[in-house]
């Protein structure tokens, strides 16, 4: 599947868990505003680093992302090639965990 957009729907933290599953059959993942936090996120970010292809977009923007969860998205480097975080509340001290990553906040 090319492009899976679930903005706007209260996908939630289950919704993150049962989308990881299916990670590496979406190229670019859009979840804004989908009432995730930062377990969703971790899901995710876990399920993202490990995929045999890499994903060209996860867009996680106007979600609760979280300390732990940007510590397990900077390890998706070489993964998703593009990473959106807009309105997110990232700190420097997260955005400098991410500084290898395309990451759009």
């Amino acid at each position: 599947m090319d492009l899976l957009n679930l903005s706007g729907n209260k996908v939630g933290n289950e919704g993150a868990k049962s989308l990881a599953t299916s990670l590496d059959k979406i190229k670019k993942l859009i979840l804004l505003m989908c009432n995730i936090t930062g377990q969703g996120v971790l899901e995710l970010a876990t399920k993202a680093k490990e995929l045999e292809h890499k994903m060209d977009l996860l867009d996680l923007s106007e979600n609760e992302v979280g300390e732990e969860a940007v510590q397990a998205l900077s390890l998706c480097k070489g993964k998703v090639d593009k990473l959106k975080l807009q309105f997110c509340e990232i700190s420097v001290h997260q955005k400098e965990q991410l500084k290898d990553m395309d990451v759009e906040y």
